[in-house]
């Protein structure tokens, strides 16, 4: 999976692509429902501590999903294992998980 967060806007020349096969979606809770629509996953663990737009597009998919707790250093405070259908909704919180963030992560 490939890390997917908010963006600064970009300074480019009108017209001018930076991605031309891209997906244009406007906020990460459309990039995170359209992962769960693609990949077809039947369970997202999701952390205690997340915003509640995270939320709306697992609940308008109803994927069922598990609650998982954060330690004091914002990393899981448990091991996570998920199945081939399965998928982890890591917050690097303030980007300073960067280290964590890579081993819940792949590429296509």
């Amino acid at each position: 999976m490939i890390p997917i967060g908010g963006y600064f806007s970009l300074e480019i020349n009108e017209g001018q692509e930076l991605h031309g096969q891209a997906l244009r979606l406007n906020a990460g809770r459309y990039a995170l429902e359209y992962i769960l629509k693609v990949r077809g996953y039947r369970k997202v663990y999701i952390p205690y501590y997340i915003c509640d737009s995270a939320l709306q597009p697992i609940s308008r998919l109803g994927v069922p999903c598990e609650f998982y707790h954060i330690n004091e250093q914002l990393e899981p405070a448990i091991e996570l294992s998920p199945a081939d259908d399965e998928a982890v909704l890591y917050v690097n919180y303030f980007r300073l998980k960067n280290r964590i963030a890579s081993t819940f992560c792949y590429a296509y």
